[in-house]
């Protein structure tokens, strides 16, 4: 598979997870936002799972387990950087609203 192909498939789930996501903040926005700390554990457990299967696999594929540990601490890292960037983003936003900078 070219890395075009993995892309374009990233690309489409996407934008397939933001159109359901669209539909059910619309029709179902009160209940879940009662229900948000149980929607958003369950989704951490869900992630959790995958996370373990997908280390599992390629420990499994991998000729060496120091190359699957690096990636497992490089791919953690760049979602750490990614989130701290994002939150400081957010940050700046609401700064410049509440003091009209």
């Amino acid at each position: 598979m070219t890395i075009l192909a993995v892309f374009a498939a990233a690309l489409s789930v996407m934008l397939i997870s933001l159109a359901g996501v669209m539909f059910t903040a619309k029709r179902l926005g009160g209940w879940m936002r009662d229900r948000m700390t149980y929607l958003a554990t369950f989704s951490a457990g869900v992630l959790f799972v995958l996370a373990y299967h997908l280390i599992e696999e390629s420990l499994h594929e991998s000729a060496s387990w120091i190359v699957v540990a690096g990636a497992v601490l490089a791919g953690a890292l760049l979602l750490e950087l990614v989130h701290r960037i994002l939150d400081g983003a957010v940050i700046i936003e609401e700064i410049i609203l509440v003091f009209g900078v």
